[in-house]
């Protein structure tokens, strides 16, 4: 996994820019929708998540664990939208106490994939209105597209190693 630095996110969108992607809570119609992206791009969800999803009852849960994050402010979720589609979500997990840095996530389902630099651009906006001021991600060394992106959107590589203990 490549770690990569933090990125303030005020910094990134031009004032003026004009966005048609819109930012709005879970609804009743999401789940089906979300089972559909799971099914076709597991994958894609995977590296959301950052961890194996096998099957439906566990991106269920994995949803459900984000969403009660969300309700108890440990994580921030939205559905996004362009235009009038629903093409993916976003969140930002790992949030300091003082609010000042997360780690952001996204997923775009892949016919909208064109969309996933605007909307990165747009959830940075959203939340440095927020008082984040900093990003850390972190992309799985084999997802090229979404290396593409997170290096597309300036952030910066940390010269580090991640290790992982199972206990």
């Amino acid at each position: 996994m490549v770690q990569l630095a933090s990125k303030q996110p005020s910094d990134i969108l031009p004032t003026g820019a004009v966005s048609e992607i819109q930012f709005r809570d879970y609804a009743v119609g999401d789940p089906p929708r979300i089972i559909a992206w799971y099914q076709a791009d597991r994958d894609g969800f995977e590296a959301f998540m950052g961890q194996s999803v096998p099957d439906e009852l566990a991106c269920t849960l994995a949803m459900n664990t984000l969403l009660q994050a969300a309700q108890q402010g440990w994580a921030l979720f939205a559905m996004v939208d362009q235009g009038e589609e629903t093409i993916g979500f976003t969140g930002l997990t790992n949030i300091s106490p003082d609010r000042a840095f997360g780690q952001p996530h996204l997923y775009i389902a892949p016919p909208a994939r064109r969309y996933s630099v605007r909307v990165a651009k747009a959830a940075e906006r959203h939340v440095a209105a927020l008082g984040v001021k900093h990003f850390m991600a972190s992309v799985e060394y084999g997802n090229r597209r979404g290396l593409a992106l997170i290096k597309r959107l300036g952030y910066q590589e940390v010269p580090r190693k991640s290790f992982l203990k199972e206990l």
